[in-house]
């Protein structure tokens, strides 16, 4: 029994440590996704974000990108890109740790 609740704590708590703040159907590697649309043909869509703070961010992930049929309906014309600014950082992906203070200044963004 001990090794069993052991398990599954730990399977939990694995799970939970790989969950980022990225929305299912976006990537946070702007890089990647640059490269990814050119070869395709696709535009990008960059979201910038501050998903844990920012009210109308989180209002268009409720009620948007959280959405079934949202990824579905764009994937085809678009790259997704979620760039992150949250208030708690430990879920960020390493990439966008390092990457997203930069590309929120490189673009000029002032507000969420």
């Amino acid at each position: 029994m001990k090794k069993s609740l052991l398990l599954l704590v730990t399977l939990l708590a694995s799970s939970f440590s790989f969950a980022t703040s990225t929305p299912a159907g976006f990537t946070d590697d702007l890089d990647a996704a640059l490269a990814s649309a050119k070869d395709k043909g696709k535009f990008v869509y960059i979201c910038f974000s501050g998903s844990d703070w920012c009210g109308w961010c989180i209002k268009l992930e409720k009620e948007v990108f959280s959405d079934a049929t949202f990824a579905p309906a764009v994937k085809d014309k678009y790259e997704l890109v979620f760039i992150d600014s949250p208030q708690d950082k430990s879920r960020l992906s390493e990439t966008a740790k390092a990457k997203n203070p930069g590309l929120t200044k490189q673009y000029k963004v002032r507000g969420f």
